[in-house]
């Protein structure tokens, strides 16, 4: 079992040490990341958006829409 996470922990850090030889640092190839995506959404590219704190978000409800979707007593 820890000679599986041990692999994959040894390609994520090799993909790492990759990415860090093209782009000299991480922040530098999510900036290029970030810029390409902009660049394909200008362009009518759309993306799925997985985030789970996003999800999260619009489960709540919102007050003031059921607030006005409400019928009033006497109406």
């Amino acid at each position: 079992m820890y000679d599986e996470y041990d692999e994959i922990l040894k390609e994520c850090l090799d993909a790492k040490a990759r990415l860090v030889a093209l782009f000299g640092d991480l922040e530098t190839y999510m900036e290029f990341m970030m810029k390409k995506q902009e660049q394909r959404m200008r362009q009518g590219v759309k993306y799925a958006d997985f985030s789970p704190y996003r999800k999260q978000k619009q489960e709540t409800p919102d007050v003031s829409t059921s607030r006005d979707t409400e019928e009033l007593p006497g109406e």
